[in-house]
């Protein structure tokens, strides 16, 4: 269930913790 959250999920998730 993880590997899924692991694509844009989790680089969505990172960008908006960036900005």
């Amino acid at each position: 269930p993880f590997a899924g959250a692991v694509g844009p999920a989790a680089l969505r998730f990172f960008a908006s913790n960036i900005l």
